[in-house]
This record gives C-alpha cells, structure tokens and sequence, in this order.
C-alpha cells in the first residue's frame, strides 16, 4: 500500500506569559522567501473544548531574507487567560490559491503577577 502524505506541518509548542509582548520570529529560508503572502497564526481553545472562537490572531507579510515576525501587544497577551490552548501558523498566497500550515501545537499562557 502507498501513502502520499501532504501534512509538511512541523510541531512546535509555545510557552509565554500573560500580559507579556509576545515576539515571534523564524527564518523560512530561501525556498518561501520569495512567495509573497500572509502569516497567519491563529489561537483557539484545546481540541477537547467544543469553543472554535479564535483567541487570538497575528499576521505578518512574507519578508525579505526569509524572517518572519510575528508580534502580539502586551494588551492583546492581557486578554488571553491562563491555560492551555492550540495553535497554527499558515502562509496564504498573495492570489489566495494556496494555503499551508507550517507550524501547529500547543500554546500556554503562564499567569503573571504584576499587571501594569
């Protein structure tokens, strides 16, 4: 039996802490860098919980050198609670024909004391 697998999402999970600026940045490499598109990583509850609101969202355009960032204010981090949650990242193409997950996994929100 053959299998033809098109998943090319990797896992990586995400530690951060509530109210904190959240800073994302990966290199995609030459091979991505030069198609232009939308980043797009998106925050929901765990795949237990009935709730597919999105928790939070950050997109950011496909750069130059392959560096994308990806970056949440410590206003947008103070609205998450502190918990478990599931996350992907996905490049849309410009022309909206293709889209892919590069990255899934979990996303934890680690409580914070001082909020200023």
């Amino acid at each position: 039996m053959a299998v033809l697998n098109l998943d090319i999402a990797q896992r990586l999970d995400i530690i951060c802490r509530k109210g904190d600026t959240f800073e994302f940045s990966f290199d995609v490499g030459s091979a991505l860098s030069d198609i232009t598109g939308t980043w797009t990583m998106e925050v929901r509850p765990t795949e237990d919980d009935d709730d597919t609101s999105v928790l939070l969202s950050l997109s950011a355009q496909n750069l130059s050198g392959g560096v994308i960032t990806l970056t949440g204010t410590s206003t947008q981090m103070s609205n998450l609670e502190a918990g478990l949650f599931v996350y992907d990242i996905q490049l849309k193409d410009t022309d909206n024909s293709t889209t892919k997950t590069y990255l899934y996994g979990t996303f934890k929100v680690n409580d914070d004391i001082t909020t200023v």
